[in-house]
């Protein structure tokens, strides 16, 4: 059996016992990788490069830093101002603090922006009584994601559209020109979170034990700078200074901050590698290795292939256009966004100018398609990183799903209107 059907078994068999959640997700994740290192489907290069990639090095960096600004009291001093803010109240906090990533994750890397705010999350939800970590973590997670994809910029994603439109038809994407379908996406999206997702993720998870429990007893009203905190604080300004200039890539950004805070004592090396969630960061390199694993041994190429194949000259634009938006929305909710657009549309985009068909609106709408993607938290490679809140794989689907629907649907309905077929 070829490699390319194999991975692709493998896969299937991984996302069942993802679902089932039998095992633990890290076990299923490394049993997954094994799996596809015995029958040949990738080297172990590849296999383990998730464990060598930039995404690792951020999540592992700023988890040290978060631990770092809790043991130090700065996490604290953050909480009680992130309290204050929203009046101690979830729903408000988890409104500002959406647009708060929506914005930021215009101009930064949408990993940085969650990273950061994660953080802030952790500190808040610690010195409160009214806020959880898990009821404050996803929406502005996805809240980031949507952000990041309104402006050119925002998201390595766009550039590789760009790059890829460019080279078959000499356009290019504009600066602002995806905040005109994104815009709106992220404002309806922000507004079914407040009022919507809120109650809905609360009955998902309901009472299901908090990781963070310990920290309830920090008290805000007499958070005050330890010296300690005050360098931690510094550290994390100088982190959030790095990420805005964009000297350093992001894993390298949150590597200095981490080893800062170690080398400052904010933290001890002890502590620091104590406390890091190892599930959590031995899932996401899991999982970013089975997506390398699929690409290279040609498992990807079987599954973009056959949903081409399902589409002919005779095929109605909006139809079409429609159906490529689905087909980058599913592959993106399973594997790299990024590796599912430059599989998946070269072909889509010839496919495209044969039959008369705007590539510009084709490769608009699967972006930002391929990109508004939450229902798995193997997704974009950002929504992974909030499994340190205690989600389960099925919390994605059930949360996720309803924003993923509003974003199709706004992709296919206002993506014509301002770029016709």
């Amino acid at each position: 059996m070829a490699p390319s059907v194999i991975s692709l078994i493998i896969f299937a068999a991984v996302i069942i016992l993802f679902i089932a959640d039998i095992l633990p997700s890290a076990t299923v994740a490394l049993m997954g990788l094994t799996a596809m290192l015995a029958f040949g489907c990738c080297s172990v290069t590849e296999a383990l490069s998730g464990f060598a990639s930039d995404t690792f090095l951020l999540l592992l960096g700023m988890l040290i830093v978060g631990e770092a600004l809790f043991s130090s009291g700065a996490a604290e001093f953050i909480g009680y101002y992130a309290i204050k803010l929203s009046n101690d109240n979830e729903r408000r906090y988890v409104l500002i603090s959406c647009v708060i990533a929506a914005l930021m994750s215009a101009f930064l890397t949408n990993t940085a922006v969650i990273a950061m705010l994660m953080a802030v999350a952790l500190s808040a939800s610690a010195g409160s009584k009214n806020m959880k970590y898990r009821n404050l973590v996803l929406p502005m997670a996805m809240a980031a994601i949507l952000g990041g994809h309104c402006t050119l910029v925002g998201s390595t994603t766009q550039l590789t559209v760009d790059g890829l439109l460019h080279d078959a038809t000499g356009l290019n994407i504009g600066m602002w020109d995806l905040l005109k379908v994104c815009g709106p996406i992220t404002v309806v999206t922000i507004l079914y979170m407040v009022y919507i997702g809120y109650p809905h993720g609360k009955k998902i998870w309901g009472d299901r034990p908090d990781d963070h429990a310990e920290a309830k007893a920090l008290d805000n009203e007499k958070a005050k700078l330890t010296t300690k905190g005050k360098m931690a604080l510094g550290i994390f300004g100088i982190v959030i200074v790095l990420f805005v200039t964009n000297i350093f890539k992001t894993g390298v950004v949150a590597m200095i901050g981490a080893l800062l805070c170690i080398i400052t004592g904010c933290i001890s090396q002890k502590d620091a590698v104590k406390r890091i969630d190892w599930n959590t960061i031995l899932w996401l390199c899991s999982c970013l290795g089975i997506g390398k694993a699929i690409q290279v041994s040609g498992g990807a190429k079987i599954l973009a292939g056959g949903l081409l194949n399902l589409f002919d000259g005779s095929t109605n634009k909006m139809l079409f256009f429609a159906a490529m938006v689905l087909v980058a929305m599913v592959m993106s909710e399973f594997m790299s966004n990024m590796a599912c657009l430059l599989i998946i549309m070269p072909p889509t985009l010839e496919l495209a100018m044969a039959n008369g068909i705007n590539p510009y609106t084709i490769a608009y709408g699967m972006c930002l398609g391929a990109a508004l993607t939450y229902a798995t938290p193997l997704a974009n490679g950002h929504v992974g990183m909030t499994m340190s809140a205690g989600y389960k794989f099925s919390d994605y689907f059930r949360y996720g799903i309803g924003p993923s629907i509003i974003a199709y649907i706004m992709i296919v309905l206002l993506t014509p209107v301002f770029y016709p077929l």
